[in-house]
Parts: C-alpha cells; sequence; structure tokens
C-alpha cells in the first residue's frame, strides 16, 4: 500500500487537527495516541521521524507511518468533549495478530474477506466476490472450491432461488472427499481446515434436503437425506438429519415411522460431548413423538375392537 500516515508528537498540534475548538453536531474530536515497540522488526511496514530535518513544518513535530501498519487498540477514554484512543502497533511476533489473523484469513485471505462481508450482512456483495474467486479455479484447490460453491447455494437459497442454491450445492459435493471413518463422536473433532466446522458432504446434503422439503418435494428431500446418513460422519450431524426425517415423515402422518427417526436421532445426540442444548431439544421431540404414538393407538383401539367382534369365526 502506498502512501503515509501522518502525525505529531506535539499534543497540542494534534488536538488543533482533532477540532477540538469546533464542536459539531454529530462529530467527535478524536486524539489517537499511537505507542510504539521497539521489535526486532514490524509488520512489513516502518516509520519515520522528520520533526528535525530542518523542513518549514518542523514545529509540528511529525512522524511519518506507512498507511498499512497494523495496530492494536488498548484503551479508550474520554476528557470532557475530548476522545482519546490509546494504540499500540503489532509486530511479527505478536500472538495476538497471529491469533487474528489466522482467524481472519482461515488460510485463505480471499475467502475471509468474502466470508467478512456475509457476516455483515452484504449477502449481494460477498456472493459477487465468491464468484470472482472461483472464477479463476485453476489457481484453487479442491477444498475451497467446494467452500466457495457452498457458500454461493447458501446464499442463493436464502433469496429463495432454490435451483440456484440445488445447482451449487451439488457442485459443491464434488470437491469434499467421503469421511475417513463411518462415524465421529462429535463434528468438533473434525479436521482443521478451513470452514470445516461449516460444511461436509453429511450437512451439505442435508441443506439439499431442506431445500427440497420447503418446495415440498418429499422424495428428493428424503433421498437426499438418506444420501447425508450414507455419508457417516459427526454423531450430531447425523442427529440433525434424522430430526429433520422425522419432520418429513410426521407432515405425512406417518407417526410411527417419525417416532423411530426421533430414537435415532437420540442415541446419537446422547454419544457426544456436550451439545445440551440440542440433547434437550431432541430428547422433548422424541417424548412428544412417544406421546403422540400412544395418542393415535388409543384412538384407534375402539375401532380395532368393534374390527374383532364384527369378523366372522370360521366354521
Amino acid at each position: 500500500m502506498n502512501g503515509f500516515l501522518s502525525t505529531t508528537k506535539n499534543e497540542e498540534v494534534a488536538k488543533m487537527f482533532s477540532g477540538d475548538n469546533e464542536p459539531r453536531d454529530n462529530y467527535a474530536s478524536v486524539i489517537f495516541e499511537l505507542h510504539i515497540q521497539k521489535p526486532l522488526s514490524y509488520t512489513g511496514k516502518s516509520f519515520i521521524d522528520i520533526s528535525d530535518d530542518g523542513n518549514l513544518m518542523s514545529d509540528e513535530e511529525e512522524v511519518l507511518f506507512s498507511a498499512g501498519s497494523l495496530w492494536s487498540i488498548e484503551d479508550v477514554r474520554r476528557v470532557e468533549h475530548l476522545w482519546y484512543v490509546q494504540l499500540r502497533n503489532c509486530t511479527d511476533r505478536d500472538a495476538a495478530l497471529d491469533a487474528v489473523l489466522a482467524r481472519l484469513t482461515n488460510g485463505y485471505t480471499l475467502m475471509s474477506i468474502g466470508d467478512l462481508l456475509r457476516e455483515l450482512g452484504e449477502n449481494d456483495k460477498a456472493e459477487d466476490f465468491y464468484r470472482h474467486i472461483a472464477e479463476d479455479e485453476s489457481n484453487i484447490p479442491d477444498d475451497q472450491k467446494g467452500f466457495l460453491n457452498y457458500h454461493i447455494g447458501m446464499l442463493r437459497a436464502k433469496k429463495k432461488d432454490y435451483n440456484g442454491a440445488l445447482d451449487s450445492l451439488n457442485k459443491a459435493i464434488t470437491y469434499f472427499p467421503p469421511p475417513i471413518g463411518a462415524y465421529v463422536r462429535d463434528s468438533s473433532l473434525k479436521l482443521s481446515i478451513t470452514n470445516a466446522s461449516v460444511a461436509n458432504r453429511t450437512t451439505l446434503y442435508l441443506d439439499i434436503g431442506k431445500i427440497y422439503y420447503r418446495n415440498k418435494n418429499r422424495r428428493k428431500a428424503e433421498e437426499a437425506w438418506k444420501n447425508a446418513i450414507a455419508q457417516g460422519g459427526a454423531f450430531d450431524d447425523l442427529a440433525k438429519v434424522y430430526d429433520w426425517l422425522a419432520c418429513l415423515a410426521n407432515n405425512h402422518g406417518e407417526y410411527e415411522q417419525a417416532k423411530e427417526y426421533r430414537r435415532k436421532a437420540m442415541e446419537l445426540i446422547n454419544q457426544c460431548v456436550g451439545k445440551e442444548e440440542m440433547k434437550c431439544e431432541l430428547k422433548r421431540k422424541w417424548d412428544d413423538a412417544i406421546q403422540l404414538c400412544a395418542q393415535m393407538d388409543d384412538r384407534l383401539k375402539p375401532k380395532r375392537q368393534r374390527t374383532t367382534s364384527g369378523s366372522k369365526v370360521p366354521t
């Protein structure tokens, strides 16, 4: 990045440039205090003190920083009507900076920009960004292609463009390898790769089934969820699949089948560590399924008795 950030060592000069003596509606005067450490090296950036170089503006005691310098916010305080923000420079050996950059970039800087736009609710911009990255397929590893298509598909689904969503999600599946093992106990144990907690073959088929479910296409929804189960994977992911299958069966009056799906969901989630909220929710649904089946059985008893009493005994 070209350009410099102009600062001063003189607080009175800083106050003057902050507009301290010019009150304005909806604006506040802010002084940024830049605290410099003396590390072995900076994060690719530099600064220079030009206060004593004999220039005409030396009374401003100016220090220039590269415009791309990185800073962490240490403190924010207000003194009367003036705000002070204390900043500390970040270095190559700054552990906190490494952690933040690792979380934001997630191993792929361009992907992280799209993720940030999506988190900010800028879905159109995020989708455009993902599509822009996806255009250069030759330089993108397969797992990144999978996540790009996954995110595009989910953004399409939010816009109710279900055909576009299905196209992208089905394309994403082709880039995800099948699970190494049949089952793992918890999705938090998945391989630590980019967005690993967001999508895998099991959850992709789960999301595809949800789209068909919203379109009232029972056959396709059921087919997608059974494909999800066939993938194996994390117990909590599979429990979610059985939960949706139970909803589908329940909506079609297949209460015994729904109860069986609820039972399988409970068995799976109970093998996970933690997940207490999900366990409580699935337990509630399991209890409701048992109660509903009992009620339906009670309603059918008189009918079965009449059928039995009215039947002829063969001679």
